[in-house]
């Protein structure tokens, strides 16, 4: 079960750093971002259960072996290590966002100006044809 919640952070960890290039791609990002957190629950609860477990192994006095304690060292470390990640990725999503947004602003008004001047030439041509 440790494999399973240190793959599943992993896999947070993977998806958080992305940089997405399309917008399509940058809103289903901010999508699974935004829904992070209900995964970091599940795996909090799934660490607490094997907290549980571990403890129950050391009261018994049993030996856990170097590789296990390894491995739990490394999931009790993850909620801690994902935060930052899955922050500084939303940071970057959003700056993304505004960017993007403010490309499409700056072209509509490009578009716009051109329309303008264009209705004008045509107005101009259509006073000389009178």
């Amino acid at each position: 079960e440790m494999n399973e919640v240190c793959m599943r952070f992993e896999a947070l960890n993977s998806r958080a750093m992305e940089k997405p290039k399309e917008s399509h791609e940058m809103k289903k990002l901010k999508a699974f971002l935004e829904a992070a957190p209900k995964e970091q629950a599940i795996l909090h609860g799934k660490i607490i259960n094997i907290s549980k477990r571990v403890n129950f192994l050391h009261n018994l006095n049993k030996e856990v072996p170097d590789e296990d304690m390894l491995l739990n060292t490394k999931t009790y470390m993850w909620p801690e290590k994902i935060v930052p990640v899955l922050d500084t990725a939303m940071e970057r999503i959003v700056n993304q966002e505004e960017r993007m947004e403010d490309a499409l602003r700056a072209r509509q008004k490009k578009f716009e100006d051109e329309v303008a001047a264009t209705t004008e030439e045509l107005q101009a041509f259509a006073q000389c044809g009178d």
